[in-house]
């Protein structure tokens, strides 16, 4: 087989379990809003089940990027983008931790009777909008690499209305919440929830510097 056919199989494998982690990452994220509907006192079992699911996705998006990683290590230089491909590898597998510590935070703030989680889970559904865009791009890679710029410039502006629900929320735990163990858990939430969607935008801004090669 020659060079360039390796390299286009290569690549075309590659670009098939970015999807894939891409895949497993929106479908754990999905999953967060349901928490808002369980009902702790009747349903204890159900929140770890929650946060037990979206870590299981969080370890098949590990170790789909191993794959990714040995697949081109084999390789080697012959895939002149694989740097790229690895970046946006590794930055689905860090959104897909902060979506698991996530859930696992909120699965603690559920014990409490909070009353900003109306406004916590509007900030967590926007996020998911932002994950589910960065899905969008990378099915893009393989089917129109042109559209990862436009949905990048998307990514761009949701990451500036999240960034600036966060203050506004910020502001508001520091106003209206008395215990300290809550404002330190809806902080270390809100904040997760902002780093997220910081991650997405980096993880786009790669993507397109990948798209402008393939």
């Amino acid at each position: 087989m020659l060079g360039g056919e390796v390299e286009i199989l290569y690549r075309r494998k590659a670009l098939t379990l970015l999807q894939d982690e891409a895949r497993k990452v929106l479908d754990a994220a999905r999953e967060l809003p349901s928490f808002f509907d369980i009902s702790t006192e009747k349903n204890p079992d159900k929140l770890i089940e929650v946060v037990n699911s979206i870590k299981n996705k969080e370890n098949d998006v590990q170790v789909l990027r191993r794959d990714l990683t040995k697949s081109l290590a084999e390789v080697g230089a012959l895939v002149l983008n694989r740097e790229d491909l690895l970046r946006v590898a590794y930055g689905i597998e860090d959104i897909a931790a902060y979506v698991s510590s996530t859930a696992f935070r909120i699965s603690q703030l559920l014990k409490s009777s909070s009353t900003l989680m109306g406004e916590i889970k509007i900030l967590l559904l926007s996020s998911i909008e932002g994950i589910q865009k960065l899905n969008e791009a990378v099915l893009a890679l393989s089917m129109n690499p042109s559209k990862v710029l436009e949905i990048a410039e998307n990514i761009q502006k949701l990451e500036r209305e999240i960034d600036d629900e966060y203050k506004n929320l910020i502001a508001k735990i520091l106003d209206l919440t008395k215990s300290i163990k809550e404002m330190i858990l809806l902080k270390d939430i809100v904040e997760g929830i902002e780093d997220m969607m910081d991650e997405c935008l980096h993880t786009s801004d790669t993507m397109t510097i990948l798209a402008l090669s393939l």
